[in-house]
């Protein structure tokens, strides 16, 4: 759920105004944490739907925008009001340029295949948000989502395009 808040708020805001909410998220972090207004409304079980983006409307600087408001309340309403310090984590490094990358393979991976993986993708764990999964789906190999984009470099996937090429091959043999 960050991950998609994270995107969406990325896509929705102008690239010079994503410091200003990188600054915004991380003091209202900050408040959720410290026990602030920003939790009470978060947690309280007497807003829903519009109530409560109306009541975080109200307790935000004006200087925040709508699309961070509505992604608070969003939050909330999924019961993960509790990811808000991630969020603001992640939003951050992506305001400053970095990437969110998603790594996935059938076993955890050692940090050393962690670190070579990373060095040939050309991440920056520093910069960018790099998730590592396993999926015991995949056969071997792995995926990498970045960018709305996927690489599959799965077992599971060459032998599926084999199969698509095998079904197109038209048998010849004596007649």
């Amino acid at each position: 759920m960050v991950r998609v808040l994270c995107a969406a708020l990325s896509d929705a805001t102008e690239p010079e105004a994503r410091g200003a909410i990188a600054e915004a998220l991380q003091a209202l972090a900050g408040d959720y944490l410290s026990g602030g207004p920003t939790r009470a409304v978060m947690l309280s079980p007497e807003f829903a739907g519009d109530e409560r983006y109306v009541a975080l409307r109200m307790i935000l600087p004006a200087e925040v925008p709508d699309q961070l408001a509505k992604a608070l309340a969003l939050l909330a309403e999924r019961g993960a009001a509790g990811q808000l310090p991630a969020l603001s984590a992640l939003f951050r490094r992506i305001s400053r340029g970095g990437k969110q990358v998603t790594i996935s393979a059938p076993w955890t991976l050692r940090p050393e295949h962690r670190a070579r993986l990373a060095a040939a993708l050309q991440l920056d764990e520093a910069r960018d948000e790099v998730v590592w999964e396993e999926d015991l789906s995949l056969l071997a190999g792995l995926t990498v989502q970045a960018g709305g984009r996927v690489w599959d470099f799965s077992v599971r996937e060459t032998l599926e395009r084999l199969r698509r090429v095998l079904r197109e091959v038209k048998p010849s043999g004596p007649k």
